[in-house]
């Protein structure tokens, strides 16, 4: 089992996990309450703020062709090959419509296998919305040769957490 925690303020607040196989123990456990919590991922914006259960992490865009974004590895060899669940709570204000379908908020993972890479995300609405919590299952090929969890905002404005 893959648990991921973590909390995305503002833009974004995530918490949640994914879930491999038949394995229980954590492959990813984003914990933004400490002091270190954003020295293992990359990218752009963001910061942590007070939210729903503690310390989350706020994404905010502004300008319709934005990008605040954070991204993590995840252990490939830890879930290839397995059926991973992503549960996130997630609240937005002002978020702007999309471009493109696919735009807007992202908890996303970004695989490759070969010369092919995988977008799957949660789909998640444009505006303001208050708490609300999502998922997604994600088979994955036993191939795949990167993983990485993308959270933010891209191409739109407003704020996630």
């Amino acid at each position: 089992m893959i648990r991921y925690c973590l909390a995305i303020s503002s833009v974004m607040l995530l918490q949640a996990s994914w879930c491999a196989g038949s394995e229980n123990s954590p492959v990813l456990d984003a914990d933004f309450n400490k002091p270190d919590a954003l020295s293992k991922w990359r990218g752009s914006g963001g910061k942590l703020v007070k939210g729903l259960n503690g310390t989350c992490l706020l994404l905010e865009a502004t300008g319709k062709s934005a990008y605040s974004k954070r991204t993590i590895d995840l252990p490939v060899d830890r879930i290839a090959g397995k059926l991973i669940t992503v549960r996130a709570t997630v609240k937005a204000a002002d978020v702007s419509k999309p471009p493109k379908p696919w735009n807007g908020i992202k908890v996303m993972l970004v695989t490759k296998t070969g010369s092919d890479i995988a977008y799957p995300q949660i789909p998640l609405p444009q505006g303001t919305f208050d708490w609300v919590k999502v998922r997604r299952s994600i088979r994955l090929t036993k191939d795949i040769s990167t993983a990485t969890l993308q959270l933010g905002l891209e191409q739109v404005s407003g704020k996630v957490w």
